[in-house]
């Protein structure tokens, strides 16, 4: 699967912050071959695989890193994997340009989108397009997807069967 997957693991901010300078900075790191490779190496098995089209060297040419330096960017995530890679590879990227990403896990699938949309936390990682959409929908959120970084295939067996192979 590729970023055009529905099911894909998005970065997502409220409506309207997609081209601050700190959002493109955590866009940049998460899309980042790093984090491809970690993902890579992590999950071997196939658990997690990356959706990273065109990989980053972990950077934004078009960002001036030196007025961010000393700045804090922060992102709900859900434990694993989303805080796993956010703080054993973005962390790195972004403090590398003295940026400091504060990562607060969730859980939860609703408090993560709520304190986006009220402006606690500036990006959350934890699910993908179908779910943004209904929540938009449901709850009158404004929150907007801008990164397509994994998928989390599913294998869904019917009784007791442990293979495709007992399904007729």
């Amino acid at each position: 699967e590729g970023s055009a997957s529905p099911y894909a693991n998005i970065l997502v901010v409220k409506e309207g912050n997609e081209k601050n300078p700190l959002i493109l900075a955590l866009k940049a790191a998460l899309e980042s071959k790093q984090v491809q490779d970690y993902i890579k190496k992590t999950y071997p098995d196939g658990s997690v695989v990356t959706t990273i089209d065109k990989p980053t060297d972990g950077y934004d040419a078009s960002i001036d890193y030196a007025a961010l330096s000393g700045q804090t960017v922060s992102c709900a995530a859900t434990p694993a994997p989303h805080a796993e890679i956010l703080n054993n590879v973005v962390k790195d990227i972004l403090a590398a340009k003295g940026i400091t990403l504060k990562v607060v896990e969730y859980n939860d699938y609703v408090i993560p989108n709520k304190v986006v949309e009220d402006g606690e936390i500036d990006a959350n990682y934890f699910q993908h397009d179908p779910y943004l959409d209904d929540f938009n929908k449901e709850q009158g959120t404004h929150l907007k997807s801008i990164a397509w970084i994994h998928c989390e295939p599913m294998g869904l067996f019917g009784g007791k069967q442990t293979t495709l192979d007992a399904l007729k």
